[in-house]
């Protein structure tokens, strides 16, 4: 008992996962879970909706959210969908920045289809709570819907005249405490009912579906459970579709304050409408550009798509995206599509909607809006969809239609419905008929004309109508009297097509839903009339076999024969055909020879012809499969496409047993009833046989029991099938039938196990371990088929010529029992075909050389010969396969049977490479001839290197040990995964590893009726992250069976052993699947020894979806044994031919090295390289040090000596003069540079020079220079220099003065004299620049540079202050006005230096001052100039002037005295009498002063008088005394 580890325990592993899965946010997650049947609920109509199943009845849901989410999660959660809608709204609107969203069509008023509003009543509501969450499902006598409510998600059932039939809590049928989102949705292809919600998020992403088990809703209902990770799967959408219902979700941690991504989500359909225990669930977390804005399409109408799900994403503001998922229950896997766009007219994202009065209610824009719903009209397949986008600041509707065209789907039709009131139109349902009629509904709010509260309108178009418009005028469901006092509105609004009967849509009538006023919904049924436009409808009518090549004939399309075929095609549409014309397609193992056939005009309402066509068949397998294809076109109309399929041969009976040739209960002779237990047996049966008057039957007692019957034996031939009616009445789940098979006397095994395969009719649950059934944990058929089914199945390949018998068999334990199981019209066919045997005859055997570079080639094979029905030759390995160096036998195989074999010889003719480095320089060592050079050893490689064996394991011992578990039921595993990750990296592999081998630790394996336990080898990089999390990518997979053993290890060869690089993660997974249709049972080995790193598991029926550290969980001590064995490249050996080693001492000069290299089969290849030491050290060359000599007296050269020497680290050093004289030359005058070179035998060369210096011993010396001289213009200038020679020169010196002309000294005619002289002196000379040259005996030299400056005179003139002819007591200034300033003044009167008058201005000058004035000015550079003369004279007057006047008796009087007259002068008082009188003698002045004083006299009026001497009066003046 210590190996049942149960779900039970594994379910308590998610919680440990929370923190990884936080970690993993916005990254692609792929998850499989089996969804559990939990109960089969009573009635509907009986449930007690106060309570679930007894239990308090939970209210999980307030006006603030899931009680059990708390009000901070779900704010969080709203708060975080809110940024990601306004994340796209900026994105969008952003990329539409510069375009222009495309304008409401303008309405057409052509075609214009009428509406009717039928039954229209208020739903359910959802008071104080946001948002309603409403939408419907319709069906052919309910209508549905659902709620948000605050006691939970709450149903009502009308039917289609508005009656209430039943209203409900959904957790009250499910008995789960459901969180909200409700869905519900009508299945039309099953006529059953889908109701759905999430769970509480606190738990775990747990979704809870309820399925109705009739097509009467208030009847009983399936209640399935699926619990993945722990995570929050919030706006949960479901989809009805033909192989499964899809879904998606927007992904928060459990907390609510992380978005994790969006996932997608595919549920096994069929396995939930047949009530089976679990169905699979597959799911894949995806992270595509506005992945929470898309929707998930749902099929509408009775004709499914061949794709699997799909899926609607607004990739951009300009873009629609569409992807496909495909699921694999049986895998389980899941498989997304690329995204491929289509582009759609632009727009930009709505805001929040204005209404009549208060708050603004949120728009959901841009997301597809629930439902997107699909549906295909003869051929015309079309998805309709809607959102909300902006009307400036207010909201629209965007409506669509895309067809598919070809593989591709396309937009056909788009517009927009904005209105034209000032209103915005938002949260829009869209719905299609069969007849390509669509009915568009939405909400209408805002502050318009008029202002609206939220109401609900509706419009449409017919399927004729001009594209692009919605032609019908916009109706009215209802108008709101009140607005909504929240901002979370409706989310859900649904429309959906109405249907009459069970699939058959009612075409032109809708169902909608929507919210409206405060919180209020609101049910309608309208009717778009209108009708489906007339066209005509092929179907296939009599097709039938009028011709065979192959003879004889057998009335059947045999492999490779030429056929005629008649096909008769009928018009049941509602036109004629105007030139129906069928194409035969080339496909499907189809060569038309007819390629078309005209049909013409067929009539409306059942119109047929019929045509022949010919083709060959290109399929060569007997019981292989055609399928001929006739494109059906009329005119310019596409029909679509007619299709039928032949299986191939005529179909032989190996076996055919209908139990009527017997009397019952007697079974046929060969038939044989067995007990392993129980009383009753198999008998045959005239109750409810299928073809009367027996069926084979055994009951199912209430008794644990194991009841068989076995077949006769029989040998099938290839191809062969079982087909049998299969009708089973047993206890649901716990007790079950199985079908095995013994091949060739072995022991019996599952029709599975044993590798057949059922094509219809299969097992439909897994039967329960629990009670002691011998068939428990095995799938098989369980509960109750509803009567007679057909079961098909294929036989094993490995039963194929052999002789086998089949066993039916039925378990059951000890409770309830039920009626038993029913068998009839059993068969074992094969196909039997005209035409010879095959035979088959091998090419030669072949030998071809290896490819360059790898140890082998990929061969293309040349195709064996067959002659007969041999069918397809399979060649293993395949043409185009790897063959490696050696012999390689491959095997030809007929699907027939027959094969041969013939040999694949590769040659290695490829030498093995060798690399030597590249040539090797190297300077000298200093100071010797050579130079010890290291250097790398030459590398080899071969296409066939030596491979070195390399094994790795994180476990000390390799030897199991009990303790192992595993996830399993009742002893039984289920699927389990065992996980090893290797860093490569620390290992420093040599190069890429091959993996050859996988060491696999075995505690048990135990093979119950399946033979040896199946499991999965499968390998993995690590792509991102670290192992566990990350992201890894499969490299390598490889199945292969376990034989019974225990506590031992087993090495499991790759057939292709992958190539793993050198520094990645290898990651290993063993996989062993679900022993219970078997009763398999494996535990893997272990022990507790030393790991180097972690043990990991991952049992998805345990809660563990992802690899999971085994101590994480309470296994620390398991440490499984999962080990790699491989091999890396090794090393080549390489040889040295000639030349030095490596570290050796080189000469100067080159060496050459060759090595060389030997392969497995003695291929040699050799290779070179030189090694040159380079003297590159000069020598050393040692010249004197500059030398200084003077000439001896009386000569003006002096001969001179030297020694110059060189050394070198090689011999053979040379020098030679370059430069100057030689040793012992007579040098002269001056300095002569000398330089020599030495030069070795490298030719490295070194130089030195000096300098050898003969002064003059007889040189002049000048002991005064010659200074710059200072003169002005017109005056002189004189040099001197000073000059001495040296004792013993010899003579006298010569002087020769030169002058710079601006380019050179020129001499000065005459100036040979010590001085230069120079007079009038002008300005053209100022600046020249003079020297003299003097000479002595040997030498000439040159005195200092001496310059002349001439300065200009400056100017100078007299500015008087006025006019200079005065009369008294008038004055005049006299001012100097020159220029330069700065000199000295001498100002002059009469030519007369004036004492003192030495500045710039002479002032107060009166006629006391008559004469003539200049001034003399020396500037600052010395040069004087003298101004023009200025008069001062006195101004003839007749006026005697006496002044001061009053006076106080001292006073001047003053006339002009032109005359130079002697005057006297007398004063006369005021009575007359002259009081004084004074003679006056002319002082030859103009104006004469005569001073009179008569201070004595009283004060009073005078008059004084002049008169000249002849006494004629020149004056008179009448003046004032003052005491």
């Amino acid at each position: 008992m210590r190996k049942i580890f149960t779900r039970c325990i594994f379910a308590t592993l998610s919680l440990l996962l929370v923190a990884s899965l936080a970690n993993a946010q916005l990254k692609p997650e792929t998850a499989a879970v089996k969804g559990h049947l939990v109960r089969t609920t009573p009635r509907l109509a009986d449930i007690d909706n106060t309570t679930m199943y007894g239990a308090p009845l939970l209210i999980t849901r307030t006006s603030e959210g899931p009680i059990m989410k708390g009000r901070h999660q779900e704010e969080t959660e709203e708060r975080l969908e809110e940024e990601m809608r306004e994340t796209i709204l900026r994105q969008y609107n952003a990329a539409m920045r510069g375009q222009n969203p495309t304008p409401p069509p303008v309405q057409s008023p052509l075609q214009t289809p009428t509406t009717t509003l039928g039954v229209n009543f208020d739903g359910d509501n959802a008071p104080g709570l946001q948002p309603s969450d409403n939408n419907m499902a319709a069906g052919p006598n309910h209508v549905i819907q659902i709620v948000n409510n605050t006691s939970g998600s709450r149903y009502r059932i009308w039917n289609k005249t508005g009656t209430p039939l039943a209203t409900g809590i959904l957790s009250a049928l499910t008995g789960f405490s459901g969180s909200g989102d409700p869905i519900v949705l009508y299945d039309q292809l099953a006529d059953r009912w889908f109701m759905a919600e999430f769970g509480p998020s606190a738990c775990c992403s747990q979704l809870i579906i309820a399925v109705s088990t009739t097509p009467d809703p208030l009847g009983t209902w399936k209640i399935y459970e699926y619990t993945d990770a722990s995570f929050f799967p919030d706006y949960p959408k479901f989809a009805v579709w033909h192989n499964a219902y899809y879904a998606y979700t927007n992904d928060f941690n459990s907390a609510g304050t992380a978005f994790l991504g969006t996932s997608v989500w595919a549920f096994d359909r069929a396995a939930m409408l047949a009530g089976n225990a679990t169905a699979q669930m597959v799911r894949q977390r995806i992270n595509i550009p506005n992945m929470i804005a898309m929707g998930v399409v749902t099929l509408e109408g009775m004709t499914p798509s061949t794709q699997n799900g799909l899926f609607l994403v607004p990739s951009s503001s300009t873009q629609m995206g569409i992807f496909e998922v495909t699921p694999n229950f049986a895998g389980p896997s899941i498989t997304v599509g690329a995204v491929a766009n289509m582009t759609v007219n632009a727009w930009s994202t709505a805001g929040s909607i204005p209404q009549q009065t208060g708050s603004n209610l949120g728009s959901l824009s841009p997301r597809m809006m629930f439902r997107v719903n699909y549906r295909n009209n003869g051929g015309t397949e079309s998805i309709v969809a809607a959102h909300t986008i902006a009307n400036g600041s207010l909201g629209q509707v965007r409506w669509y239609e895309f067809r598919k065209a070809g593989p591709n789907w396309t937009v056909f039709q788009q517009g927009n419905v904005a209105g034209a009131d000032g209103n915005s139109r938002w949260m829009p349902g869209i719905s299609m008929d069969g007849c390509g009629n669509i009915a568009l509904m939405y909400d209408v709010a805002g502050k318009g004309s008029p202002m609206t509260h939220p109401s609900i309108r509706y419009t449409g178009r017919n399927a004729s109508d001009p594209l692009n418009t919605m032609t019908l005028p916009e109706s009215v469901i209802i108008n709101a009297s009140t607005g909504f006092g929240g901002f979370r509105w409706g989310d859900y609004n649904t429309v959906v097509q109405d249907y009459s009967s069970a699939g058959t849509p009612n075409n032109g009538s809708f169902w909608a839903t929507s919210q409206y006023a405060n919180q209020s919904t609101r049910v309608a049924n309208f009717t778009l009339t209108g009708g489906c436009a007339a066209a005509p409808s092929i179907d296939l009518g009599t097709v039938s076999l009028t011709a065979e090549s192959c003879v004889p004939n057998n009335s059947a399309i045999d492999p490779q024969e030429q056929v005629t075929i008649s096909v008769q095609l009928i018009n049941n549409g509602t036109s004629p055909t105007a030139n129906l014309v069928a194409t035969l397609q080339a496909s499907g193992g189809v060569i038309p020879i007819t390629t078309s056939q005209n049909y013409g005009v067929l009539a409306s309402g059942g119109g047929a012809a019929t045509r022949s066509f010919t083709f060959n068949n290109s399929v060569a397998t007997c019981g292989g499969t055609i399928t001929v294809s006739l494109a059906l076109q009329d005119g310019a109309t596409n029909l679509g496409t007619k299709t039928i399929t032949y299986t191939l041969g005529a179909t032989n009976n190996v076996v055919s047993e209908n139990f009527d040739a017997v009397v019952a209960p007697a079974l046929p002779a060969g038939w044989v009833a067995t007990n392993a237990s129980g009383s009753t047996m198999w008998v045959t049966s005239t109750t409810s046989p299928f073809s009367a008057p027996n069926a084979a039957f055994i009951d199912n007692p209430s008794t644990l029991s194991d009841k068989r019957l076995e077949t006769p034996s029989f040998v099938p031939g290839t191809g062969a099938k079982i087909n049998f009616r299969n009708n089973y009445a047993t206890e649901n789940t716990f007790d079950g039938a199985v079908l095995e098979i013994s091949i060739n006397g072995g022991a019996y095994q599952d029709i599975i196990a044993a590798g057949g395969s059922f094509t219809a009719g299969g097992y439909n649950g897994t039967v329960s371990s629990s009670f002691g059934n011998p068939l428990g944990g095995r799938q098989a058929w369980t509960g109750n088929s509803g009567g007679y089914i057909v079961t098909t199945a294929n036989l094993p390949g490995a039963a194929i010529g052999q002789p086998c018998k089949l066993r039916f068999r039925i378990g059951t334990d000890g409770s309830v029992g039920a009626t038993g199981w029913r068998v009839d019209d059993f068969t074992v066919s094969q196909p039997a075909c005209c035409g010879a045997a095959c035979v088959i005859t091998c090419p030669a055997n072949m030998t071809v050389n290896s490819a360059p570079g790898q140890c082998g080639a990929n061969v293309t094979l040349p195709t064996p010969t067959t002659t007969g029905l041999c069918g397809p030759v399979t060649l293993t390995p395949a043409s185009g396969s790897f063959f490696p160096v050696g012999t390689t036998t491959v095997t030809a195989t007929t699907a027939a049977g027959p094969s041969c074999t013939f040999t694949v010889t590769v040659v290695d003719n490829t030498p093995p490479t060798i690399t030597c480095p590249a040539p090797i320089t190297v300077n000298n060592t200093p100071g010797l001839c050579s130079a010890v050079v290291n250097y790398p050893m030459p590398t080899a490689s071969d296409n066939c290197a030596p491979q070195t064996p390399v094994s790795i394991q994180q476990t000390a011992s390799q030897v199991p040990v009990a303790g192992s578990v595993a996830c399993n039921a009742g002893g039984i595993h289920t699927d389990n995964s065992y996980w090893r990750a290797y860093n490569l990296a620390p290992l420093a592999l040599s190069g890429a590893m091959n993996v050859n081998s996988i060491q696999v630790g075995i505690e048990q394996a135990i093979a119950g009726s399946g033979g040896a336990q199946p499991a999965t080898i499968r390998l993995y990089t690590q792509t991102t992250g670290t192992f566990p999390g990350g992201t890894r990518t499969l490299v390598y997979s490889q199945n292969f069976s376990i034989p019974d053993q225990n506590l031992t290890t087993m090495t499991v060869p790759m057939a292709a052993p992958p190539s793993i690089p050198a520094n990645a993660v290898l990651i290993v997974e063993l996989f062993t699947p679900d022993g219970g249709g078997s009763n398999n049972s494996f535990f893997i080995g272990s022990n507790n020894s030393a790991q180097t790193g972690p043990s990991y598991i991952s049992a998805a029926d345990c809660g563990i979806t992802t690899p999971t550290d085994l101590a994480t969980i309470g296994f620390p001590n398991m440490h499984i044994i999962l080990n790699v064995n491989g091999s890396v490249p090794g090393a080549m050996t390489v040889t040295q031919t000639a030349g030095l080693p490596s570290g050796s001492v080189f000469p100067v000069g080159t060496t050459t090295n060759t090595f060389q290299t030997t392969d497995g089969v003695g291929l040699t290849s050799t290779c070179s390289f030189t090694v040159t030491v380079v003297d590159n050290q000069n020598p050393v060359i040692t010249c004197p040090a500059n030398i200084t000599v003077n000439t001896p007296a009386g000569s003006c050269t002096a001969v001179v000596s030297y020694v110059v020497t060189a050394t070198d680290n090689c011999p053979g050093v040379t020098t030679a003069l370059t430069g100057g004289l030689a040793s012992g030359s007579a040098f002269p005058l001056g300095t002569t540079t000398v330089s020599w070179k030495a030069t070795d035998a490298a030719g490295n060369v070194s130089n030195c020079s000096f300098t050898v210096t003969v002064k003059d011993g007889q040189l002049p010396t000048i002991t005064a220079q010659p200074v710059n001289q200072f003169g002005c213009v017109g005056g002189n200038a004189t040099f001197n220099v000073t000059a001495v020679t040296a004792p013993n020169a010899g003579g006298p010196l010569a002087y020769q003065w030169q002058a710079w002309n601006g380019s050179a000294w020129v001499n000065i005619a005459g100036a040979t004299t010590s001085s230069l002289s120079f007079s009038n002196l002008t300005l053209a000379m100022n600046t020249n620049s003079y020297r003299v040259q003097i000479t002595g005996l040997c030498t000439t030299i040159f005195s200092n540079v001496a310059t002349l400056y001439v300065n200009s005179l400056p100017t100078v003139s007299i500015l008087a202050s006025r006019t200079t002819a005065l009369l008294p007591p008038e004055s005049v200034n006299l001012t100097a006005v020159v220029n330069p300033g700065g000199g000295v003044y001498q100002w002059l009167k009469n030519n007369v230096a004036i004492a003192g008058a030495t500045g710039a201005s002479l002032n107060g000058l009166t006629v006391d001052d008559i004469g003539t004035y200049r001034v003399v000015y020396t500037d600052p550079n010395g040069c004087t100039q003298t101004s023009a003369s200025i008069d001062v004279t006195g101004l003839a007057s007749d006026n005697l002037y006496v002044y001061p006047n009053p006076n106080r008796g001292q006073f001047q009087v003053r006339f002009f005295n032109q005359a130079n007259e002697n005057v006297t002068v007398q004063i006369f008082d005021a009575k007359g009498a002259k009081i004084m009188v004074k003679a006056v003698v002319s002082s030859g002045i103009t104006y004469s002063r005569i001073d009179i004083d008569m201070s004595s006299k009283p004060s009073g009026t005078y008059v004084c008088e002049v008169v000249n001497s002849a006494g004629k009066i020149i004056g008179a003046k009448k003046f004032v005394k003052h005491n």
